[in-house]
């Protein structure tokens, strides 16, 4: 429960979203539309709330890993192995929350089916090779912070159609609009996080 008590959070961040979108549309800063209306962006919402959740516990989970010492034998063979664990973790987190919190909600069944699970396998990606890069550079506490920040940093400013710039971050609220490009970009940016990591561990772990 340790480390995937934390991903109880994700039903509460959702209704805590929903509650301030209620209130802005009462307020008419935006339009009413149904949540089962607007189901890929309904998709997209949990998918990002859990890896706003995911991506810091994966920086911490691995740290502390790294720490242990238990990869100067067999590296490879363990960080692919930790890496699938993770990413698989991620990635059903984002689906199974998709279909338990978004059905209630009248999102259509087949609908999530046919949606989720590209959606759930770039984003947990990105998260993924975020909180390794994180965990491999810095502390614990240091790694989930700085991988909440690159999330937050690549995440709101697109939503808003103030991108940080593609090249500076990945474009995950571009991604989540729909833009062109986004989601290459988002997977390009995991790689390089996942490179760097893998370079810097084989190097520090010896």
């Amino acid at each position: 429960m340790k480390w995937t008590g934390p991903y109880l959070l994700v039903p509460i961040l959702l209704i805590a979203a929903l509650v301030v979108e209620s209130r802005m549309q009462q307020s008419g800063f935006i339009d009413y539309i149904p949540v089962g209306m607007r189901s890929i962006y309904s998709i997209w919402r949990v998918v990002m709330l859990s890896a706003l959740v995911g991506t810091p516990l994966t920086s911490l989970f691995m740290a502390e890993a790294w720490k242990s010492g238990d990869f100067s034998s067999s590296f490879y063979l363990k960080f692919a192995g930790s890496y699938i664990a993770c990413f698989l973790g991620s990635f059903l987190a984002m689906t199974v929350f998709s279909y338990v919190l978004l059905i209630p909600l009248t999102v259509p069944a087949d609908f999530i089916s046919s949606r989720v699970f590209p959606l759930a396998a770039a984003a947990s990606f990105w998260a993924v090779s975020t909180g390794f890069l994180c965990s491999s550079i810095t502390s614990g506490p240091g790694a989930a912070v700085l991988s909440l920040g690159l999330l937050s940093l690549g995440l709101f400013p697109g939503l808003t159609g103030s991108s940080m710039g593609w090249w500076f971050v990945a474009p995950l609220g571009e991604m989540v609009t729909g833009s062109p490009g986004a989601v290459m970009a988002v997977l390009l940016h995991g790689l390089f996080y996942l490179s760097f990591s893998l370079l810097i561990l084989r190097k520090t772990t010896r």
